[in-house]
């Protein structure tokens, strides 16, 4: 009944969000999928971190979209979401809420499923904002300057804004009762050694969906590691 119910609350969420042209057709489909396997996985619960996820990057993606075209460094198709970057973001959690609905009762699997989503948001959140805001890009670990929208370049400003996501979607992990309130600074550690790691993997692996989807892995794990050994 929850993959049912996830498919028509996916589809209507799906429709809305084409219709106000934050995905491609290919995104509309690819968002309904990966919603209705996470609805029916973990709940309106695992839904809720999506559609936060979702609204968020869009909101960043379209801040400031006037300045980012001047500098080059705007996302293509004017933000819209398709699906390879969809999955590319939302696999990792997919699987890990696979595991949740496999072994129901499990914190760490459900803190992973947190910390992988809360990796991408923390990603895309750093990269909206250092683009906008950074005063000095840079690529790790040599730290060495280069020019805005860099492929793997980091920012002190954009780090800063990625860190401040994580947490807020580890405390909604929280509200939606994934794990004690603990559980949310775990969360948040995870997906920031997350998106850190894939900007130094940046620098080495070309393909953006590769690694999008790597360092939504490495939050997920990282942040279910962090939970094992401290809580």
């Amino acid at each position: 009944m929850n993959f049912f119910i996830g498919f028509i609350v996916s589809l209507a969420f799906g429709l809305f969000s084409y219709w106000r042209r934050s995905v491609s057709p290919s995104g509309l489909w690819g968002g309904v999928g990966i919603g209705t396997f996470l609805y029916g996985f973990a709940g309106p619960e695992g839904f809720c971190l999506l559609a936060f996820f979702f609204v968020v990057a869009t909101v960043l993606t379209r801040l400031g979209q006037k300045r980012k075209q001047a500098m080059g460094v705007a996302q293509p198709n004017q933000g819209r979401r398709r699906a390879r970057e969809a999955l590319a973001n939302c696999l990792p959690g997919l699987f890990f809420a696979y595991l949740v609905w496999r072994q129901p009762g499990i914190l760490l699997f459900q803190v992973a499923l947190v910390s992988s989503l809360a990796e991408s948001l923390a990603d895309t959140t750093s990269t909206e904002l250092g683009q906008l805001y950074g005063r000095r890009c840079v690529i790790l670990p040599a730290c060495r300057s280069v020019p805005v929208g860099t492929r793997g370049a980091v920012s002190v400003e954009g780090t800063l804004f990625g860190v401040l996501a994580a947490f807020a979607m580890g405390i909604l992990g929280w509200i939606l009762g994934f794990y004690p309130v603990a559980g949310s600074v775990w969360v948040a550690l995870g997906a920031t050694i997350g998106f850190t790691g894939e900007s130094l993997i940046g620098t080495v692996l070309t393909n953006h969906e590769a690694r999008n989807a790597t360092g939504s892995f490495l939050g997920g794990l990282t942040g279910m590691a962090f939970f094992e050994w401290f809580s």
